[in-house]
């Protein structure tokens, strides 16, 4: 069955992609890689992460990469809370928030950008250990908070399907990584900031209203 044939099979099966994963697991592997990359362009074209990545890569990730939505002024994943996803921004606006003080925004999640993996490396306290991690997931807990500031779409990767990433692709794994331990350095920095900066007004609107 050609690639054009397949592509209008597809779309009968509409936009149920547990389905179309079925479906293409039935296919010679050439015919479903090329098919692959037809059906979830609309996925790996706005994430930055799968930008330059491989067509095998993208033929292995995309399947396992879940959307999820998020209303406007609902936690994406709170401080505190077990890791359990990380997270890659498609349509809508989100930011990093400050919940004591009035979910103060300070980071900016951009469309296509990958959020949540930073809270693992925090979450070993310096210690990080990309190869052994996962023996120690129960430890990781949030250290940031998000929230969608309009109706938001993303997908989302589950740290079991992370663990296999770095069994099938180790190097896109440790890319990965690699990139989220610059990323927490600056959240790091920046959400400080933000808590002073909020912490000296509340200070100083608490003495206006003692005089």
């Amino acid at each position: 069955m050609s690639c054009k044939k397949n592509i209008e099979l597809v779309n009968t099966l509409g936009v149920d992609f547990a389905k179309i994963d079925s479906f293409l697991d039935d296919l010679p592997p050439k015919l479903k890689i090329q098919l692959s990359l037809k059906i979830y362009m609309s996925r790996y074209q706005k994430v930055k992460y799968l930008n330059t990545k491989t067509n095998s890569f993208i033929t292995w990730i995309c399947p396992i990469l879940k959307l999820c939505y998020f209303d406007e002024s609902q936690y994406i994943y709170q401080e505190g809370e077990e890791v359990e996803n990380i997270y890659f921004m498609l349509n809508g606006e989100a930011n990093y928030v400050l919940t004591r003080y009035a979910n103060t925004a300070y980071i900016h999640i951009d469309e296509g950008d990958q959020f949540g993996a930073i809270d693992i490396i925090c979450g070993s306290y310096g210690d990080f250990d990309p190869l052994n991690w996962m023996e120690q997931r129960s430890k990781f807990l949030r250290q940031f908070t998000t929230m969608a500031f309009k109706m938001s779409e993303t997908l989302t990767m589950n740290i079991e399907d992370l663990s296999k990433l770095q069994k099938e692709f180790n190097t896109e794994y440790n890319l990965l990584f690699s990139e989220s331990k610059k990323d927490l350095k600056n959240a790091l920095i920046l959400k400080q900031k933000a808590s002073n900066k909020c912490e000296d007004q509340l200070t100083k609107s608490i003495m206006r209203g003692a005089k």
